[in-house]
């Protein structure tokens, strides 16, 4: 006996089009088709935009969200901007509207931001008695005093060549955004050194607020701008390490030291609009991968001309992706991430790793750190006491490489910033490790050094940075993917990406890297080639899964 067909009836309804009887889904008019393309087109650009935020800042469900936009505006500019979504379909919503309306480059959600340093320490009395410690391990006798008050407790100055670079170039010419909780532009010691400049930022109710003006009510902004312009040889004071340079202030984080991922997108994009040469960002989010909208505003400066250094934390782990994580935007492609260097000891030794600093692949160079005076806002200082203070962190790091870049631009104006990052990479001292490490990357930043070296170097590097390693496998073990590479002469290093995230940077002669937490899932790897702190383009590895 045969078993019973069970019928299935689909009614479909047709039209007669041409002579045959067809769906009316497929009977629509030619001049349909390419709106109907374009809708198809919308939505899957708005589902990868989409999906790219949610990777990098997961929502749960019913969670309320901030869908950050950045498109490109028919000027040429980046426009940025926020809205409010009720939960993750909301704002999927909103980016579609986006995608429909507008140029879209970029998607994200907002993330909150906070300064992690350590609190001041404000100057109360007499500066104490501090020995001028050098690269060779000798230690003066006397404090090498200057004309500036406090010259004696600036040990970083004594550590390096930024007085010597000087020689060539102050810095003049050159601004600096400082991009960070505002500078006061009337301190005794940064007088005529401050440009107008604006503000990104929320009040406490969360709303946004913009517009001209950045003045400093927290303290950061401005003992990280003394560090990078104060005026030298006044007869008060410190002594700024680019003295001659110009402060573009760039006010992202309120009173409490506090913003958004956002706001410090927008002031990139602000102070790139400006003519900003160079970009401070001592500040930053935690997190290891890249926020879309803040890799735009990134991409955005740096096609402008700009340089961007940015603080590498103050978690004083190595980066592992778990429990140890990188800094955002230090950990960005395109921006220059600084280390801390200096000791507790008295002073502080320059060829040691700061034991706060953040370690991790994406270091690329180093700076004086820890207990670094420079000033303090003259509205904030206690009555009796002095507008300066010391501080530590990779904040303060960070504008000592700022200045370098600064020093090296005066001193060769026609050169471009990339260049300039070029040479700092590829003149800095090696201190802490031999070759690159996760402290230093390439080394403490050298002035001098990177100012005699694009004097011997007229021409710019290759475009594009060293050739990439060759990928000869991923291999999957027991818990554990083997990358095999195969690496070019003349590269200082190779960085080792998984699933677009980087997790390592291994030696050339390595040949190879082991993954040894994959997790279970497919994972992809990418290797790139790192030369004079250029990194070139990535190789991509077969997909592998650790058994």
């Amino acid at each position: 006996m045969r078993g019973r067909v069970a019928a299935v009836v689909v009614t479909v309804a047709t039209v007669l089009t041409s002579g045959r009887w067809v769906p009316i889904d497929a009977a629509e008019s030619p001049s349909d088709r390419p709106r109907r393309a374009a809708e198809a087109e919308a939505a899957r650009r708005t589902d990868a935009l989409w999906g790219r935020a949610l990777a990098v800042t997961p929502v749960a469900a019913g969670e309320s969200l901030e869908v950050v936009v950045a498109e490109r505006t028919p000027e040429g500019s980046l426009r940025i901007s926020r809205q409010r979504a009720a939960s993750a379909v909301a704002g999927r919503a909103k980016v579609a509207d986006a995608v429909a309306a507008g140029a879209v480059v970029a998607v994200g959600i907002d993330r909150r931001v906070s300064l992690e340093d350590p609190l001041a320490e404000p100057l109360t009395g007499p500066v104490p008695g501090m020995l001028a410690g050098r690269l060779d391990g000798s230690r003066d006798t006397a404090a090498a005093a200057g004309p500036d008050l406090y010259r004696s407790a600036q040990w970083a100055l004594d550590a390096t060549t930024f007085e010597a670079a000087r020689a060539t170039g102050n810095g003049s010419g050159v601004v600096v955004a400082v991009v960070d909780t505002g500078v006061d532009a009337a301190h005794e010691d940064l007088a005529g050194r401050v440009l107008p400049g604006r503000h990104f930022f929320r009040d406490d109710a969360g709303n946004p607020v913009q517009g001209p003006g950045a003045d400093d009510d927290h303290r950061h902004g401005t003992h990280v701008a003394g560090i990078i312009a104060a005026v030298a040889g006044n007869g008060i004071g410190v002594a700024g390490a680019a003295p001659g340079a110009t402060v573009l202030p760039v006010k992202v984080l309120d009173a409490t030291g506090r913003g958004w991922l956002s706001d410090i997108a927008q002031g990139i994009v602000w102070a790139a609009d400006q003519g900003a040469d160079i970009v401070n960002l001592s500040l930053g989010a935690e997190g290891m991968d890249v926020d879309p909208v803040l890799h735009a505003a990134v991409l955005y400066a740096v096609g402008k001309g700009a340089a961007l250094f940015a603080a590498s934390g103050n978690s004083g782990c190595l980066v592992d992706g778990e429990a140890c994580l990188a800094l955002q935007p230090a950990a960005e492609p395109g921006v220059v991430a600084v280390g801390s260097l200096g000791d507790t000891g008295t002073p502080p030794d320059v060829q040691v790793c700061s034991p706060f600093t953040t370690r991790g692949g994406y270091v690329d160079v180093a700076a004086p750190g820890y207990r670094i005076l420079s000033a303090f806002p003259t509205t904030l200082t206690a009555p009796g006491g002095v507008p300066y203070a010391f501080s530590s962190g990779t904040s303060m790091a960070t504008p000592f490489a700022s200045a370098a870049a600064a020093l090296v631009r005066s001193a060769h104006p026609t050169r471009t910033m990339s260049d300039v990052v070029w040479a700092l990479g590829a003149s800095a001292l090696d201190v802490v490790e031999s070759g690159l490490d996760t402290c230093s990357g390439a080394g403490l930043v050298d002035p001098a050094a990177a100012v005699q070296f694009l004097t011997t170097h007229p021409d710019s590097p290759s475009a594009g940075g060293p050739a990439a390693p060759q990928v000869t496998g991923a291999v999957a073990g027991r818990g554990m993917i083997r990358v095999a590479f195969r690496v070019p002469a003349g590269v200082d290093a190779v960085r080792v990406y998984r699933d677009g995230v980087l997790i390592a940077t291994v030696a050339p002669s390595s040949r190879g890297f082991v993954d040894r937490s994959p997790g279970s899932d497919v994972r992809s790897y990418e290797v790139s080639s790192v030369g004079g702190m250029q990194e070139g383009s990535r190789s991509t590895a077969r997909t592998a899964t650790a058994r």
